[in-house]
């Protein structure tokens, strides 16, 4: 049928905007789709500019190809083909020393990279103080000063990560650092503030201050107790989030090994951090005359240097969950059991609490979200399938939630657990309507792609990250599993075993029939660039694995074991 004489042509609207309809597709397949149903929109797409925008959107950032590249670098960012790790870095002169159990955040949109404290690789060397900052393009370490000023020695193992990159009112970033083990057996619950962060070049200029304990003095804990095998999660992080962001301390262990939920929030919401303050001033006299000044024509703005504002920070107060203004209760339970060992995700302002242990035997199946803003606790109305779970990785993918791993109880073996390789995905806005949906498995049955774990084991204790604005998601780190008392200390954590950055495990969800998710596309990452096994072919030494901005970094010893090496996981090449 002919079209209307009225109707308007592809070839009479602006280049502008045939442009933005292109704008609306990220996938390289929609977009050559897109070029076949008419000459003008196949000059529009074949345009550099076009792809260069696709790959930044599906990357979460900014293009990291050009015009003739950004096509096959757009495919093999949703094929997960290019999913390769980089070797070692090359450092320059300066590096720190190796370290296991440090507290490593990215910042700055992803260009950086700050590392703080950690152990020493040989024994009795002890805990570490120093804060290192990277700045990722060039590789080049800037240490943080002054170091005096800040935490103690301490390393992180077993504290849920130790802290992360918070954003104030105005969007400026800090670090906060909470508890850690300061000795053998001995932990504090401490909370640190560094910033305002910037681009790494700058960081002897950061500074750090102490963070008290809670303004009302009626509660029972005016600071939260110190612990370990509990969560930290940062709601709000992203970047788009306007008002700042918040940490939130869940569950754990106290000293005497009874778990806690005792949950805590640290907000930066609607609060201002920083303090400008002018630099030096210029010094404008001619040389051998100082009463004469030298005229400038146009006045360039001074530099201004940003500082923490000391009064805010000492205003800064960690506040109990059942402090929070609270909302209707929408179930019969109140709030969730004590736990340890569990998993936590971030959902919108939501934190998202999934299993857990409650002692030996007791594992968890439910699902809670705390408000972060408002407080007050509701259960989804839906257990994991499996039965309860513990030490299992959790993220949040759009609405989805994703639990991976973990240990759960062996069946006939008196409370004994053992790993499990399998990933599960729920709808958090409509739990009811699929419930949980299993999404891969270590047998790979019925049509399922492979969980591959590490050596002889499972990604147990590991981490879920999320990259390229949440569509793709990665497993790593963790341990194998083994349950060999040689292999873990009293409280149940791994000595060695940990998992090389061969076994990271890349996937993206799509939506298959009756709208359930389904993996469309997996990778294990134990390629490097050159084609061959990155790292060891077994499990070793504990690694630090860093999400930043649109790769994985993963932060090792050299060849000597004296020296901090860094190693990249990317998505094109």
């Amino acid at each position: 049928m002919a079209p209307h004489p009225a109707a308007p042509r592809l070839d009479g609207l602006a280049a502008e905007l045939l442009e933005l309809i292109a704008a609306q597709l990220t996938a390289a397949s929609d977009l050559a789709s897109l070029g076949c149903v008419c000459r003008v929109l196949a000059r529009v797409v074949a345009s550099g500019a076009v792809w260069r925008g696709a790959l930044a959107r599906a990357g979460g950032g900014a293009p990291r190809a050009d015009g003739g590249c950004a096509r096959r670098a757009l495919r093999q960012l949703h094929t997960l083909d290019g999913a390769w790790w980089a070797r070692e870095r090359v450092t320059p002169r300066r590096a720190p020393r190796a370290r296991a159990h440090a507290a490593a955040f990215a910042f700055d949109g992803g260009r950086a990279l700050i590392v703080f404290g950690g152990s020493a690789p040989r024994a009795g060397a002890g805990a570490m103080r120093d804060c290192w900052a990277l700045d990722v393009p060039s590789g080049e370490w800037f240490e943080v000063a002054p170091t005096e000023s800040g935490p103690a020695a301490r390393c992180f193992v077993a504290d849920g990560g130790g802290g992360g990159v918070l954003r104030d009112a105005l969007g400026a970033e800090f670090l906060v650092l909470h508890g850690g083990l300061r000795a053998q057996g001995y932990r504090d619950n401490e909370t640190w503030l560094l910033g305002p962060l910037g681009p790494a070049i700058g960081a002897r200029r950061w500074r750090w201050a102490r963070i008290g304990g809670s303004a009302s003095p009626q509660l029972a804990e005016p600071i939260p107790v110190a612990r370990f095998h509990h969560r930290l999660t940062v709601l709000g992080g992203a970047r788009s989030t306007a008002h700042g962001s918040s940490l939130v301390i869940s569950g754990g262990h106290d000293y005497m090994l009874r778990p806690l939920l005792s949950v805590w929030v640290l907000s930066l919401r609607a609060v201002e951090l920083c303090a400008r303050t002018s630099a030096a001033p210029r010094d404008t006299r001619a040389d051998g005359d100082a009463a004469c000044v030298v005229p400038e024509p146009e006045p360039e703005p001074e530099p201004v240097e940003r500082r923490v504002c000391e009064r805010a920070a000492r205003a800064l107060r960690w506040a109990s969950a059942e402090s929070l203004a609270r909302l209707p209760r929408t179930g019969k339970e109140p709030a969730p059991a004590e736990r340890a060992h569990h998993a936590a995700a971030a959902w919108g302002r939501h934190l998202v609490v999934f299993g857990g242990e409650r002692g030996r035997g007791r594992l968890l199946a439910d699902t809670w979200l705390l408000d972060g803003t408002l407080g007050g606790w509701s259960k989804l109305a839906i257990a994991l399938p499996k039965g309860g779970r513990s030490r299992a990785a959790a993220a949040v993918s759009a609405d989805l939630l994703l639990i991976c791993g973990g240990e759960a109880l062996v069946a006939g073996a008196h409370g004994a657990t053992a790993p499990v390789r399998d990933c599960w995905a729920l709808n958090l806005a409509t739990p009811g309507a699929l419930g949980w949906t299993c999404l891969a498995h270590a047998d790979a049955g019925a049509g399922l792609p492979s969980l591959a774990g590490g050596a002889g084991g499972a990604f147990v204790s590991a981490s879920f990250g999320a990259l390229h604005d949440g569509h793709t998601l990665l497993v790593f780190g963790g341990h194998a599993g083994d349950m060999n008392g040689a292999t873990r200390d009293q409280y149940g954590d791994a000595r060695h075993g940990f998992c090389a950055p061969a076994h990271t495990w890349a996937f993206r969800v799509a939506t298959g029939a009756d709208d359930a998710p389904v993996v469309a596309r997996s990778a294990r990452c134990s390629r490097d660039a050159d084609g061959g096994l990155f790292g060891p072919a077994e499990p070793g030494a504990h690694v630090a694995f860093v999400p930043c901005g649109d790769r994985l970094l993963a932060c090792g010893a050299d060849e000597s074991g004296d020296r901090l090496v860094v190693s990249e996981l990317a998505f094109t090449r």
